[in-house]
């Protein structure tokens, strides 16, 4: 039961990314006297079903080499405007959810820098 429990605090302590490879090497460094072998931590992660978690890919949601028309630049970094409703600008952006992607658009007024609008 105690190895049951140091094998739990490492395995913890890395956030749950350790499979029993690494949760072996400091396992090892972390105790003094007796050894353990790898092949008894995966034994017993196993029985404890500790799964190591891997890390999400990143994943590239813009292509800027597309061969689709191009709006022109109107604005040319123009951004300070004084007259309300008289430019607009807006932004996308994806969040993870557990089922996959949302858009979230903003929809921004530059002369009073507040959300007129947003959409999901």
């Amino acid at each position: 039961m105690k190895l049951d429990e140091e094998i739990k605090v490492v395995f913890e302590l890395s956030k749950c990314r350790y499979g029993s490879p690494r949760v072996y090497d400091e396992f090892n460094k972390r105790r003094t006297q007796t050894r353990v072998s790898v092949a008894t931590i995966a034994r017993r992660m196993q029985a404890l079903k500790l799964v190591a978690r891997s890390r999400a890919k990143f994943v590239h949601t813009t292509d800027s080499e597309h061969g689709q028309k191009v709006s022109p630049n109107l604005l040319n970094r123009k951004f300070d405007v004084k007259k309300v409703n008289a430019v607009l600008v807006s932004d996308i952006t994806y969040i993870p959810i557990d089922k996959g992607w949302r858009c979230l658009t903003v929809i921004l007024d530059l002369a009073y820098r507040a959300v007129v609008r947003w959409t999901k």
